[in-house]
C-alpha cells in the first residue's frame, strides 16, 4: 500500500453478538475504485431485512495486498482477487450488501484477527441470497464476472459465494 494513502481505523463492534458487514456502492465504470461502508448488524434468526447480506469466500492467489478498497475515503488493503471480486460484484445503481471475511473482520485488532467470536460462524446460516460455489475451477475472474451478472439469479447449491480455483 501506497504510504501516501490513509488507512482505515475500525471501529470496534458492539457487545453482543454482532459482526460487520460492507456496503458495496454502485459504481457506472469498472474502473472505479471501489467503495464500500462498513457497519455492525446483530447475529440473529431471522434477519432484519435492513440487514440482510451476501456472504463472499474464496480461496485463491497469495494472501499479498495488492490493491486497495475505500471506506470512508480511507484505504484497506485487499488481495489481487478480492479486489478483483468486488469489482465485479458492485452494481450500476444499487448497493450490495457482503460479507467478505478479509475486510469485515480487523484482521489487525487484538482480538477479532486472532480469534474472531464464536459466533461468527453463525453468519454462514444468515446470508440473503445464496451463492455460486466456483470450487475447483480455472477461470477464477470470469466466472466471478459471470455469476455477478446473472446473480441473485444464480444458485448452484444452497451456500455462500465461493471462489476458489
Amino acid at each position: 500500500m501506497d504510504s501516501s494513502e490513509s488507512s482505515y481505523t475500525y471501529e470496534p463492534l458492539p457487545k453482543g453478538k454482532y459482526i460487520r458487514v460492507l456496503d458495496l456502492l454502485p459504481a457506472e465504470l469498472m474502473e472505479s475504485p471501489v467503495q464500500l461502508k462498513l457497519r455492525a448488524v446483530l447475529v440473529q434468526c431471522p434477519m432484519a431485512s435492513e440487514d440482510a447480506y451476501e456472504a463472499l469466500s474464496y480461496v485463491w492467489g497469495t494472501g499479498d495486498v495488492a490493491g486497495l478498497v475505500y471506506c470512508g475515503g480511507k484505504g484497506i488493503g485487499v488481495t489481487a482477487n478480492c479486489l478483483t471480486a468486488l469489482t465485479y460484484l458492485r452494481r450500476r445503481r444499487k448497493v450490495r450488501t457482503l460479507w467478505v471475511d478479509a475486510i469485515c473482520i480487523n484482521q489487525a485488532g487484538p482480538t477479532e484477527g486472532k480469534k474472531p467470536p464464536s459466533y461468527t460462524n453463525e453468519r454462514r446460516l444468515h446470508p440473503s441470497e445464496q451463492g455460486v460455489d466456483l470450487a475447483g475451477r480455472q477461470e477464477g475472474p470470469a466466472l466471478v464476472a459471470d455469476a455477478a451478472a446473472r446473480a441473485p439469479a444464480v444458485v448452484a447449491r444452497p451456500s455462500p459465494l465461493v471462489l476458489r480455483p
